[in-house]
């Protein structure tokens, strides 16, 4: 199962254009990948506390977790709503979310999966388009091609206007992956059954 997921963090006011798009790749479960730091600067593959730490759940949603303890703060904007990230809690963010750490205030796009594990780049625009529309449909072409997407999916559209920014209870579990062995529990008394001891029988 493929479990990395290709994203671009637009800049919403950049400093010139050329770092507008950041494409990004965000890793399966809690392991260092793509993070924010207090003053919303992109950081890769970092120990250091994140005030905002992206990764793909169990669920395969994108997450942002506020870490406990991690200075700054994260805003998640939704269609003109806004929710604070609370520390240590997993906010599902979906393509077109807005994040706002630190001042800096980034739009989430959201492409698909991806078999490529790259450190994050700005995406150098080339054509002459103009308006927001245009440079994001570029942004999602040159990051497919760049990336190797293997599925471009719409299942993080924020068409609906009254989906609520979703926090979750519980923190993150530790990861598992598909290729763990499974380990098998021995039978219990509610099972009904007892266990056969080889030469016991």
């Amino acid at each position: 199962m493929n479990e990395k997921l290709a994203i671009c963090l637009e800049d919403l006011h950049p400093a010139h254009e050329g770092v507008r798009y950041l494409r990004c790749c965000v890793l399966y479960g809690l392991a260092p990948g793509l993070a924010l730091d207090a003053r919303g600067q992109v950081a890769w593959k970092t120990d250091a506390p994140a005030a905002c730490r992206l990764f793909v759940s169990q669920d395969r949603q994108l997450i942002c977790l506020h870490e406990a303890g991690a200075p700054g703060e994260v805003t998640v904007w939704r269609h003109g709503r806004s929710t604070v990230a609370p520390p240590g809690k997993p906010v599902v963010l979906l393509d077109g979310d807005e994040l706002v750490v630190g001042g800096v205030r980034l739009r989430v796009h959201v492409h698909g999966w991806t078999s490529a594990a790259v450190a994050p780049t700005y995406l150098q625009l080339e054509s002459p388009a103009s308006g927001a529309g245009s440079r994001s449909r570029v942004a999602a072409a040159g990051l497919a091609a760049a990336l190797g997407i293997t599925a471009m999916t719409g299942c993080w559209s924020t068409s609906d206007p009254k989906k609520p920014v979703e926090v979750r209870d519980q923190p993150p579990a530790p990861p598992q992956h598909v290729d763990d062995e499974p380990v098998e529990e021995p039978p219990t008394e509610s099972d009904g059954k007892s266990v056969t001891i080889p030469g016991e029988e």
